[in-house]
């Protein structure tokens, strides 16, 4: 899904960590065998810097309540879709940021972040893309609004998958009485259920032929025939802006802004509605 790396683009989560960087020698944890109970590879000490880097980037400043609950929620997010668990596990995680906490505590930002495990026997790499979606319903609604060209079919086929997966999950482990170990995963998909259900834009669901969640029918999307069609709308766009040009006296960068629209819509709001919705 390219359409997630400008989401993670937003907070830097994908910048690479730069040793010359650790002016506080934070990274000196991934070297430590306890972290990881055996030996550690090449591969799992980079991606411990970097769950470190992006951790220190959330304490690294003072944020509003709002923003950091933002910062948290996503960064958690991009923790379990790029990390997670096939490099670090959950008790890796766990040990690394616990370890670094003694550093984050004198930090400008005091307020704490905590590492949110999904059930790992839950499908947690499917059940966190419905947190996504929940999360960032702002950016979903910009990009299949607006059909950005860049990350619209990507966009679509993410929210199809996370219909199917949102009744999988449903079916195993919220439609029946929840015990003690389900409660977070079908807190994950009623939420699922009240944002598509109620915060999706309606136009979106009708125009995507997109279905009520109640549908039994699987839906799949056939990426190379939306890129088509994607493209065949770019080249209208692109026509229809040089006609209007004879008409209007317009300049380039005008003409420009047209026809290159905007990717990702802001994700602020988000926390106000969680908030209510928890009230």
């Amino acid at each position: 899904y390219p359409f997630l790396k400008e989401i993670w683009k937003s907070y830097t989560f994908e910048e690479d960590p730069k040793e010359t960087d650790d002016k506080i020698n934070l990274f000196s944890i991934c070297n430590e065998h306890s972290m990881y109970k055996h030996e550690p590879s090449e591969k799992e000490k980079y991606a411990c810097r970097k769950l470190l880097k992006n951790w220190k980037l959330l304490r690294s400043i003072q944020r509003s309540s709002s923003d950091q609950n933002e910062w948290c929620k996503n960064i958690n997010n991009w923790l379990y879709y790029e990390i997670n668990p096939y490099i670090l596990n959950d008790d890796n995680i766990h040990s690394i940021l616990g370890k670094a906490q003694r550093i984050f505590s004198y930090m400008l930002n005091e307020k704490y972040c905590s590492f949110t495990p999904l059930n790992v026997n839950h499908q947690p790499k499917e059940l966190n893309k419905l947190r996504i979606f929940n999360e960032n319903i702002s950016t979903f609604n910009e990009i299949l609004g607006k059909k950005s060209f860049d990350n619209y079919c990507s966009c679509i086929n993410f929210v199809k998958d996370c219909i199917n997966i949102y009744k999988n999950i449903k079916t195993k482990h919220c439609s029946t009485t929840i015990g003690v170990n389900d409660q977070r995963t079908c807190e994950i998909v009623n939420t699922f259920d009240i944002y598509y259900r109620g915060y999706l834009n309606n136009d979106i669901k009708i125009q995507e032929k997109l279905p009520d969640l109640s549908s039994t029918t699987d839906i799949n999307v056939n990426i190379e025939k939306c890129m088509s069609q994607s493209n065949a709308k770019e080249v209208g766009f692109a026509q229809g802006d040089r006609s209007d040009s004879s008409i209007l006296s317009t300049t380039p960068a005008e003409t420009a802004g047209k026809t290159v629209p905007t990717a990702i819509g802001t994700i602020a709001g988000v926390s106000s509605v969680l908030a209510l919705l928890y009230k």
